[in-house]
């Protein structure tokens, strides 16, 4: 993927188009500079001159981890990053201009002196560096994982992880899907089909050996349910590169945790600048919704995922962390688990004023209400009275792409006069 999108910017720059098209909508004055997911604050302004974006030479390469000597007997700067020294011209270079007293030097020449690819965001005025993938260890599921190399043989174990990667543009990695028990966003709905599904649920781990997978990125349950995989000792111990989505397992998850799973797939893959642009777009609408009902009074509200005899609900969750951003309170908050069964009792005891349906399954959502409304015992409870019932998508409330999608969602169908 990424050595398409540096063949692309080759082409387009020998065929002279690149500077105008790229900078057509740059506003050089408020153009931001990110590397490797993160903001840089330069000591000069970028600038546009006869559409090539400049940038200022010394502090960006710094910026980016390298170290600039000055040498006066030929006129250049050597630059020493990650065992390499480049030497840059500074006299009868095209590359390189002065403005204001300061060296400036094209965005793409970062290319061959960092070994990375540079692009220009137009639309969001953004310098975007992506420097070379380079090893690492994460903490996941109790455990250090090292990650050597970017992973080739991947295998997203669950929708809302699959539609994550698809969305960071991850689809040329992925060999296999499994689990697929919620439909899948319609953007990625024709990529998804041309992925081999290995199983229905969670695949034999022989069936995993046999794919070759070098990488397993899915939730908890992957490695420790009744039906799961395998362990996540097992499968390290084949030289299966493993993340487990934080949001999934963490009691008292929130926000950052969902975070953390974007920013740590993007560093896997090394896309880190798309993963911290998603998770910013992701903030700035969570944020939105929250500021339109952090005035309304919390309302209680009861997860219902699916049971007949007892309820499996949303404890210690992320879920409950979405409901009450979205202006509500889960009555099984207190539940010392991300998910457990509860009593119908209880759930009379408690009285939500509002239902939450997980959909997902062969059973519809409208199945699950017609069941809540038809147990005797609930009918003093105020959501079956009032006929309040707000559904969601399970993947949306798992760590993944819906998850402002969730805290909306469920925000209207709480406080509907908050968004009129």
């Amino acid at each position: 993927m990424k050595k398409v999108v540096a063949l692309c910017m080759v082409v387009v720059l020998v065929m002279g188009l690149s500077a105008g098209f790229a900078t057509s909508k740059v506003k050089d004055e408020e153009m931001k500079v990110m590397a490797d997911g993160d903001y840089i604050n330069l000591e000069n302004q970028l600038i546009v001159k006869e559409k090539i974006v400049y940038v200022p030479l010394r502090s960006i390469f710094e910026a980016l981890g390298g170290t600039v000597t000055w040498d006066a007997t030929t006129n250049s700067i050597e630059v020493a990053y990650n065992g390499k020294t480049s030497i840059v011209k500074m006299v009868n270079n095209p590359a390189i201009i002065v403005e204001n007293s300061v060296s400036m030097i094209a965005y793409d020449e970062i290319e061959k002196v960092f070994d990375a690819e540079v692009r220009i965001d137009g639309e969001k005025n953004l310098l975007l560096i992506n420097k070379a993938f380079e090893p690492f260890s994460a903490y996941t599921f109790d455990h250090y994982v090292r990650y050597d190399q970017i992973p080739k043989k991947a295998v997203s174990m669950n929708a809302h992880t699959t539609e994550l990667m698809l969305a960071l543009g991850l689809e040329d990695y992925l060999i296999g899907t499994a689990y697929n028990n919620a439909k899948i966003l319609p953007e990625y709905e024709e990529t998804f089909n041309k992925i081999p599904v290995l199983a229905e649920k969670y695949p034999s781990f022989e069936v995993l050996l046999d794919s070759e997978a070098d990488f397993v990125f899915g939730r908890s349950s992957v490695f420790t349910s009744s039906y799961k995989c395998a362990t996540l000792e097992e499968m390290l111990k084949q030289d299966i590169g493993v993340y487990v989505a934080k949001a999934s397992y963490t009691q008292n998850a929130d926000f950052n945790d969902v975070y953390e799973d974007f920013k740590t797939i993007g560093k896997v893959f090394n896309v880190e600048n798309e993963s911290a642009l998603m998770v910013e777009d992701m903030q700035m609408k969570i944020a939105n919704v929250a500021g339109k009902v952090n005035t309304m009074r919390p309302v209680k509200v009861f997860v219902y995922d699916f049971g007949s005899d007892k309820a499996f609900t949303a404890g210690k969750s992320l879920e409950t962390y979405i409901i009450q951003t979205a202006g509500g309170k889960n009555v099984f908050d207190d539940i010392n688990k991300t998910w457990s069964y509860v009593n119908w009792e209880t759930v009379v005891d408690r009285n939500p004023d509002y239902i939450v349906i997980n959909d997902y399954g062969n059973t519809t959502a409208q199945e699950k209400i017609d069941y809540l409304k038809s147990l005797p015992m609930l009918q003093s409870v105020n959501a079956i009275k009032n006929n309040h019932f707000v559904v969601v998508t399970l993947p949306s409330v798992f760590p993944g792409v819906r998850v402002d999608e969730a805290v909306e969602n469920i925000a209207k169908g709480l406080h509907p006069t908050a968004f009129k």
